[in-house]
């Protein structure tokens, strides 16, 4: 997957475009939520990127089997739909919010 991030404010770039290392082909819509951006790749990795003005990758989690849908968050757990099988993900130490 390839990132770029711009200000929204006057549409400049503030960087990239970059790869995203450990993440294959992306078909899915990455997701937002308690300061993270959730990526999920083809190879079957969803890389956990932090919101920041450069990108920094906080975790590489193997699904296990491709994923090509997008994430979803809700009730502080995040759902992914994989090739295989519907997983829920949540870790009791962790609250996942939308803006």
């Amino acid at each position: 997957g390839i990132a770029t991030c711009f200000n929204t404010k006057d549409g400049d770039a503030v960087f990239g475009p970059v790869r995203i290392r450990n993440a294959s082909e992306c078909f899915a819509s990455p997701v937002y939520g308690d300061g993270k951006i959730y990526v999920a790749a083809e190879n079957g990795n969803i890389v956990v990127l932090r919101d920041a003005d450069e990108i920094e990758v906080l975790a590489v989690n193997d699904m296990g089997s491709p994923v090509l849908g997008s994430p979803a968050i809700a009730d502080g757990a995040l759902f992914v739909r994989t090739r295989a099988a519907l997983m829920r993900l949540e870790d009791s130490q962790v609250s996942l919010r939308t803006r």
